[in-house]
């Protein structure tokens, strides 16, 4: 059975951090290695949201691209560590302490 860090992102826990990303969403987005491009296209796809917007958007595109075997909540994790998300990194680690019992 794998451990909570290695379950899939779901769109719960997009919706949990989305607004706590905040202005990072881009760079968050890039330390989990989407394309630039893809960054781009969702800043333009969606240039009439607030950033939350953005930021679940980018976050649940990543999720489909790579599948629920890379899309994990660690890796999620790390990409807001390194960011500096401490925020949303500590919301998303209690979301996943709370479905653990």
């Amino acid at each position: 059975m794998p451990g909570i860090d290695e379950v899939p992102v779901t769109e719960r826990h997009c919706l949990c951090i989305r607004s706590k990303v905040g202005v990072y969403w881009k760079d968050v987005l890039r330390d989990l290695s989407m394309a630039e491009m893809a960054i781009r296209n969702l800043e333009e796809d969606y240039k009439h949201c607030e950033v939350a917007e953005k930021c679940y958007q980018g976050l649940l595109k990543w999720k489909e691209n790579l599948g629920p075997q890379e899309a994990t909540v660690k890796n999620l994790c790390r990409a807001m560590q390194n960011v500096g998300c401490s925020e949303a990194l500590e919301a998303l680690q209690n979301m996943s302490h709370e479905s653990d019992g």
